[in-house]
């Protein structure tokens, strides 16, 4: 691992808000919230993954590039993709087995949310169901415990098809964009990535959503974009991190959960790590269009024809290397390595 990278590891902040309080304050504080109603769920919030660099580390690392107005950019495209994840009942058209499957990149809370408000389902349809089954001439002649046993616990929608406890949502409200701006730019920051991660990031995303049927929403868009960002990370620099120093960098996940979270999200696009240089143009100019009405200066500059070339070569090289890592992962789509 490079140098100060157990240093920097020593010194995670917790989020805004959730400083620590004396004994004093505590009583305090809990007398107050004893008058405030309750908020709305929202996942629990855990030790916050940005360290504190020295002002030469972040200098050295954002030097040449307007950090601020790429990371903005790219904070709007991600909560457009959200905001579309809310606006349906059902925000996956993935089949239950990858939702299942993609379920680790649900915060832990919204997944607990999830599976208790289906099993809450499950008990109101069994309810209304033997209720409605007293209510009947001949429910009198047949017996309680054949009636119980006859009833499927399984829910169906309006089609008559299987609802899927994954398909749904915990949180319903929208990250604002400045949330979303604070964990780019911390991840950007802690783990020294280039601007260019930005652009191949947010194409990774949308092949992920794409090939799984996996939606980005409120609940999964922490770990989807941090997994996107260190494959990315690792596509476009050749002296990347890999995962053991991602996970001494990051307190926020261990390095058995970063591993689950590449290996699943490469399981999910094929291992299809491709990029060819006219999709990198379509997803930088859709960054600088995000980015026009703020600053007419972009910041980072399109690919010439070589870096295009390389950028093509380095995500075949990275191809194969994730896909011996995981050898046990063959399947009929994870050998569709053309470029």
């Amino acid at each position: 691992a490079p140098a100060g990278v157990g240093a920097a590891a020593a010194r995670g902040v917790l989020p805004r808000g959730l400083e620590d309080l004396g004994s004093e304050g505590a009583s305090h504080a809990a007398a107050a919230r004893s008058r405030i109603p309750p908020a709305p769920f929202s996942p629990p919030g855990r030790a916050k993954h940005a360290q504190t660099l020295d002002s030469a580390k972040i200098r050295e690392c954002l030097a040449g590039f307007d950090v601020d107005n790429i990371i903005r950019c790219l904070s709007t495209a991600l909560q457009n993709k959200v905001i579309l994840s809310v606006g349906k009942p059902r925000p996956h058209v993935a089949p239950p087995e990858r939702t299942e499957a993609c379920a680790i990149f649900v915060e832990p809370a919204c997944l607990e949310r999830l599976q208790r408000n289906y099993a809450q389902q499950q008990q109101q349809a069994v309810a209304a169901t033997l209720g409605s089954e007293d209510n009947t001439p001949l429910s009198s002649f047949c017996s309680p415990l054949m009636s119980r046993a006859s009833i499927t616990t399984e829910l169906r929608d309006s089609m008559g098809r299987p609802i899927d406890p994954l398909n749904s949502l915990a949180v319903r409200s929208v990250p604002s964009k400045w949330d979303i701006y604070g964990f780019l730019r911390d991840v950007m920051v802690n783990f020294r990535m280039e601007p260019e991660v930005s652009v191949v990031t947010l194409f990774y995303l949308d092949r992920f959503s794409e090939l799984s049927g996996v939606a980005i929403t409120p609940d999964n868009w922490r770990r989807l974009v941090i997994t996107a960002m260190m494959l990315a990370s690792k596509v476009w620099n050749d002296e990347s991190f890999e995962n053991i120093e991602f996970a001494q960098l990051c307190p926020l996940y261990t390095l058995e959960e970063i591993n689950a979270f590449e290996r699943i999200f490469l399981k999910s696009v094929g291992y299809n790590m491709s990029m060819k240089g006219s999709e990198y143009a379509k997803t930088y100019f859709l960054l600088r269009t995000l980015g026009a009405k703020d600053s007419a200066d972009f910041g980072l500059e399109p690919l010439d024809d070589l870096k295009a070339s390389r950028l093509a070569e380095r995500c075949l090289e990275k191809q194969v290397q994730f896909r011996e890592r995981y050898p046990d992962d063959a399947g009929p789509n994870v050998m569709n390595w053309t470029l």
